[in-house]
């Protein structure tokens, strides 16, 4: 899954689809935030 796609999953809060469902989104959701974060951070930094 390419960045762009994980971040429409996100806006569309179809995430749980991808990251096991709903018993799994806490932990998940903390993973895709720091995911996101170093991917933003590697997009932004050049």
């Amino acid at each position: 899954m390419t960045y762009h796609a994980a971040m429409n999953a996100t806006i569309k809060g179809e995430t749980s689809k991808y990251f096991g469902g709903k018993k799994g989104m806490t932990r998940n959701k903390h993973r895709m935030m720091k995911l996101v974060r170093y991917l933003s951070r590697s997009i932004h930094g050049k």
